[in-house]
């Protein structure tokens, strides 16, 4: 296998992101997973917004290539003060990913950044739409747990997942 590293992002790197984002737009249209993104989203500003927090992660190959991409955002995320259906695991200080994206050119690379997190923090919460069946199915492969449905301040319905790292 190349080698592969994961590194924050640069900010001359935003404009080739959001062209990745795009993509994986329309894979998940292609998908049936109709939903998860509006159109734009999450668009230059948010992408901007995730670089200067220092949040926006990628797996790049031995070539400095970004294979995939994602934002890993430590603290309380407000969206997720309310659960239906379920509970968090816990309630110990969390990282949120959000908006995890691959280029598409090498198969795994968006399951190879999540292995990443897991193996750095050992308390992780994400969501996706109940339509990312793709989604669904490598959080369950990687050993995150069904935790219940929260809302986005849109109010569209995520289903919401949590990692513990058995010690």
């Amino acid at each position: 296998m190349e080698k592969e590293g994961v590194r924050p992002a640069k900010a001359a790197e935003v404009a080739q992101l959001q062209t990745l984002y795009d993509r994986g737009r329309s894979f998940q249209l292609a998908s049936g997973n109709r939903n998860q993104w509006a159109p734009g989203y999450p668009g230059e500003d948010q992408l901007r917004a995730d670089h200067q927090a220092e949040n926006l992660y990628v797996l790049v190959d031995e070539t400095d290539q970004i294979l995939a991409a994602m934002a890993l955002i430590p603290g309380q995320d407000p969206t997720y003060s309310r659960i239906e259906g379920g509970q968090w695991l816990n309630q110990d200080p969390y990282v949120t990913i959000h908006r995890l994206v691959s280029a598409g050119r090498r198969s795994g690379a968006g399951r190879r950044l999540l292995e990443w997190a897991t193996h750095h923090y050992p308390n992780i919460r994400i969501d996706t739409h109940p339509d990312n069946q793709t989604m669904r199915q490598l959080l369950d492969q990687l050993g995150f747990v069904y935790c219940g449905i929260i809302y986005l301040a849109s109010g569209d319905k995520r289903e919401a997942y949590q990692f513990l790292k058995e010690e």
